[in-house]
């Protein structure tokens, strides 16, 4: 991809920073990049005839803000004249974080320039690179097949980085939530183990054993309550240095926040009924003499 600045005939507007791709009939569809208007390069787009392009949602903003750019004609990239005969879609090509770019199609026969060569397939990529290979070597023999990838390989290669980040963070989420909720199953454990007399004497004076239960569990839902209520707000504010590493996520999604509250709660129930269960099962006589 190349970049050059344009001027645009009828108005005289210049636009700097264009990007410019060479392409080949067919691109559009083969990348499954939609075409709104126009329409696309065709075998009579050749050397020799009027030249043309195809540019993208962005740049046909920037030129002609609610109008229609097809048969406006620019100066740009060693060519005078030249005419937009479609507009595309917006796509990424750097980064799957960039902003829209203005960018502009170029006929690859009249160009004369080499281009990559994307090809959609079914099949084993390796039988189909041999085959390229071998029509390349036929057809154009002074042309040499290099650097083959497969566009999901170069998506993984872009997005490493990212997926590294969402492995790591969803590990340290899991390990912080597992010792949370270990750490409220040991803590109820150590009150029931400390308050056995206590609960020998509530039973034995008539407390039903689900009075035992709920001591406990409502012990445990404070604790689970107060956590959240301090850890909310400083999860929300420390989210924030972490937007700028996310991609399409936001920090503050009230359903993915409401689920993590309710898996919490939910977790910490279920971590203090073991130790509260084991409280109602206590023998009010062994209870009375536990020390």
């Amino acid at each position: 991809m190349m970049s050059d600045d344009i001027t645009i005939r009828e108005t005289s507007s210049h636009i700097d920073h264009v990007s410019f791709q060479i392409v080949s009939p067919g691109y559009f569809r083969t990348m499954l990049i939609p075409l709104f208007r126009g329409r696309d390069f065709q075998a009579a787009d050749r050397k020799g005839s009027a030249p043309v392009a195809i540019i993208n949602q962005h740049l046909a903003s920037l030129l002609s803000p609610g109008q229609d750019p097809v048969g406006k004609h620019f100066d740009g990239w060693n060519t005078q004249n030249m005419q937009i005969i479609g507009v595309a879609g917006n796509s990424k090509y750097q980064n799957v974080r960039e902003g829209a770019q203005p960018l502009v199609y170029l006929a690859f026969d009249q160009q004369g320039e080499w281009a990559p060569l994307e090809i959609r397939y079914r099949g084993s990529s390796g039988q189909v690179e041999h085959g390229v290979r071998q029509l390349v070597k036929t057809a154009a023999p002074g042309f040499e097949v290099f650097s083959v990838s497969s566009m999901a390989l170069v998506r993984d290669t872009i997005i490493a980085q990212d997926r590294l980040l969402t492995f790591l963070s969803t590990l340290f989420g899991v390990l912080g939530t597992t010792l949370a909720l270990v750490g409220i199953y040991g803590l109820i454990s150590y009150s029931v183990t400390r308050r056995t007399r206590e609960i020998g004497i509530r039973l034995s004076i008539g407390a039903q054993r689900r009075d035992v239960l709920w001591l406990f569990l409502r012990e445990s839902t404070l604790l689970v309550a107060g956590g959240t209520l301090i850890g909310l707000p400083l999860a929300l504010l420390l989210a924030r240095f972490l937007r700028s590493m996310l991609f399409e996520v936001t920090t503050s999604d009230p359903l993915g926040i409401s689920v993590t509250l309710a898996m919490i709660v939910l977790g910490g129930s279920l971590a203090s009924f073991i130790p509260a269960s084991r409280a109602t099962r206590v023998n009010p006589v062994q209870a009375l003499r536990y020390d």
